[in-house]
Parts: C-alpha cells; sequence; structure tokens
C-alpha cells in the first residue's frame, strides 16, 4: 500500500522536465527513494534510465502539507507521502470553443495516415510550421492558416514549408465556424475571409496553459494566469520543501532539473 511508505521525494507529473530529474536522482543517489505520479508517462520511453523509481500511474486530485510530511490524494482513493515533492506537471492546450470528434492538438495524435483527404492546422504556435508538415506525409493537402500574418521558425522549417508542394498556406485569417457530419467527424470550416476548406482533421496550435489541477493553493502560489511562482534558481515554492519545474513555472528553465535535484539530495544528506 503507497500509505505505508514515506518517499524522499514525490514528483508529480511525467512532463520531459519531471522524467529528466527522476533520471537525474536515479543516476545520483542511492537508497533515495523516489515516486514518480502521473496519469500518463509519454516520455518514459525516452529516458535512458529510471531505475529504481516507483512509477505510479495516477493523479493527484488533493494535496496537504502536515508535520514535515506532503500528502497527495490520488484519483484511486490512495495516498501518498514523501519529505518533498516537485510539481513537474506540464502545460494542457488551450481548447477550441468548435466541438468536433476530429479536432486535435498535437499532429501526433493522428495516427492513420489520410492521403486522399484534406487537413487544416491553425494558430501562431512555434509548432504550427512543424505540425503541418508533419500532417502533408498523411493527407493529399494541409491548409496552414495563420491568424497573424508573419510566419516564425527556423530557417531549416521555413525552407521546408516553403519547398512542400501539398501545403497551402493562408496567413491572416481566422476560424469562424465548422461543420461536423452525423457522427460528430470534421467536414469543413469557415474562414473569416468567407472562404471554406473542406477537410478531415483540424489541428489546432492555440496556446497551452499551466496544468496544476490536483496542487492545492495553500502549498504553492500561483499567477494570475496559472503559473506556479517560484523563486528563481531554486524553484522552491512557498512551502520550503516544494519545488516546481518545467512549464507550469513561469520561467521555465532547463538549468532549474539539476538545480532542484541537487537541493533534493542534499536534504537527504
Amino acid at each position: 500500500m503507497l500509505q505505508n511508505k514515506i518517499y524522499d521525494t514525490i514528483v508529480i507529473g511525467a512532463s520531459e522536465e519531471g522524467i529528466a530529474l527522476c533520471e537525474f536522482l536515479s543516476t545520483k543517489a542511492v537508497g533515495f527513494s523516489v515516486a514518480l505520479v502521473s496519469k500518463h508517462f509519454d516520455y518514459v520511453g525516452k529516458n535512458k534510465s529510471l531505475s529504481g523509481i516507483d512509477l505510479i500511474r495516477d493523479e493527484a486530485v488533493f494535496s496537504s502539507y502536515n508535520h514535515g510530511l506532503i500528502k497527495f490524494n490520488l484519483k484511486t482513493n490512495q495516498a501518498i507521502f514523501g519529505k518533498a515533492a516537485v510539481i513537474a506537471t506540464g502545460s494542457k492546450p488551450t481548447k477550441a470553443s468548435f466541438k468536433s470528434n476530429t479536432i486535435y492538438y498535437k499532429a501526433s495524435d493522428i495516427k492513420t495516415p489520410m492521403k486522399n483527404k484534406q487537413a487544416v492546422v491553425y494558430g501562431d504556435n512555434k509548432e504550427v510550421i512543424s505540425y503541418a508538415l508533419a500532417l502533408s506525409k498523411k493527407f493529399k493537402y494541409v491548409y496552414l492558416c495563420k491568424p497573424t500574418l508573419g510566419f516564425a521558425g527556423g530557417e531549416k522549417l521555413l525552407t521546408k514549408l516553403n519547398n512542400t508542394a501539398n501545403i497551402v498556406t493562408l496567413p491572416g485569417c481566422n476560424i469562424v465556424g465548422i461543420k461536423n457530419d452525423k457522427e460528430g467527424n470534421l467536414t469543413e470550416i469557415t474562414l473569416d475571409t468567407y472562404d471554406t476548406i473542406h477537410c478531415s482533421a483540424l489541428v489546432m496550435a492555440i496556446g497551452r496553459s499551466p496544468d496544476v489541477s490536483g496542487i492545492s493553493k495553500k502549498m504553492i502560489d500561483l499567477d494570475e494566469q496559472g503559473y506556479a511562482i517560484t523563486k528563481a534558481y531554486n524553484e522552491t515554492t512557498k512551502v520550503p520543501n516544494i519545488y516546481a519545474i518545467g512549464e507550469c513555472v513561469r520561467h521555465n528553465t532547463k538549468q532549474s532539473i539539476t538545480g532542484v535535484g541537487n537541493a533534493l539530495l542534499s536534504r537527504n544528506k
């Protein structure tokens, strides 16, 4: 039972930063107990080693701090305790107001190639070009729609975009309506330029927001956009033995992983 063990550190969230921290701890510490709690483990297959890390596929729904111990209540009605905790829950995509079974938020979410149909990528995030390039291999035509006129991106990505024959770029337009079939699958989108595009998939890259659901505001402070507020460089929150790293933190520095890892290890000496 989880209740019978007190971990040296609990990492909440299998984000890229959460996995990197666990990997750092697994290679630097002997006899240092770490639990990684997440409802998904997308990045686990890409890391070098998570030897000795307890992977708990669950979701934190409430957190509390008492007598020097941090407690996370999990969705499965279990609880987990730790001497320290790191919030590494990452971010979540901003959802579209339109509803359809075939609206996606990552190009990789479309698993089946659809070379005889059309797709639309919409948004101003830096991912829009890479999403369009990925979909150009699965669809006959891809329409890249951006609210702004410019296309920011690396020179190599922009060159690939310009040299990919089945990508049509439509800068300076917005989606104002969609149509679905009886099964709820996308069939058509309407732009504010009065153009319509017949398509079977829409990938939205319209921004992300921090994901700190299940984390009590009594334990960490959030700014007006919902990002965790931490002290610069050591990433501590208002509770000294709770840290936050990655996309759920406003400044989101990669260097913080090593700093937090060393701070956690020094606490156990």
